[in-house]
């Protein structure tokens, strides 16, 4: 994907009134990212939706603070883009990821609970995690305390762990 056309989809992506359901069908009517930002002032004036549409310059800073600290933004469209988000009309438009990219191509378990899991809880918790992460697939954890914890340290053991956390 061209840089235009990412730093494009992150302006829209970062502009209040569009979220990820919006920009997918802006994507699907106008192809390119760059021919929504195009038409956005006249989809505008016609929903009567006041759109104060983010400056190039801001997502230029966005890109270039994730690659300060080493991390990347992906955006919709680009191949590094996790497949397994991408058939939903409402994923993020873009992700900023730290770490290795190729997790994001791999099966996933997604595991969350408790905050204040019971100690059995936590030991079938870790267990598990430790035996799927064996058997290929990424654990997915928010990385809060207790089951969130437990799956992190299940899996550390097979190195495909995906953590999340949200701004």
């Amino acid at each position: 994907m061209k840089t235009n056309e990412k730093i494009a989809i992150i302006r829209l992506i970062r502009t209040q009134n569009i979220g990820p359901v919006t920009l997918t069908m802006l994507l699907r009517r106008y192809k390119t990212s760059l021919a929504v930002l195009d038409q956005l002032p006249e989809i505008s004036k016609r929903s009567r939706i006041k759109l104060n549409i983010t400056s190039q310059a801001e997502a230029e800073d966005e890109m270039a603070a994730a690659e300060k600290i080493g991390a990347q933004v992906i955006v919709r469209g680009e191949d590094t883009y996790p497949k397994s988000l991408a058939m939903f009309d409402d994923a993020p438009g873009c992700l900023t990821c730290l770490g290795h990219l190729h997790l994001l191509q791999k099966p996933a378990l997604s595991v969350v609970g408790s905050r204040n899991a019971s100690l059995n809880a936590l030991n079938l918790t870790k267990l598990l995690c430790g035996e799927v992460g064996k058997a290929g697939y990424v654990i997915v954890s928010g990385m809060a305390r207790g089951i969130d914890a437990a799956a992190h340290e299940g899996s550390i053991a097979s190195g495909l762990l995906r953590c999340w956390q949200a701004a």
